[in-house]
């Protein structure tokens, strides 16, 4: 463990690498995928627990 990080051979190498994969499209993956299933389970939960807690207190 500690000679990896004594290493600067191994940090370059891993840098150079990162950048010819591309870091964009995997970010951008990610904000598309959780904006979908968040908004869509959240207005059908909402509305239906609403109605129920005014109708008891007015009988």
């Amino acid at each position: 463990m500690a000679v990896a990080v004594a290493d600067p051979g191994d940090r370059s190498r891993w840098r150079s690498r990162s950048r010819s994969r591309g870091p964009v499209p995997v970010p951008v993956a990610v904000p598309v995928a959780a904006p979908v299933p968040v908004p869509v389970a959240a207005p059908v939960p909402v509305p239906v627990a609403a109605p129920p807690p005014p109708t008891p207190p007015t009988a």
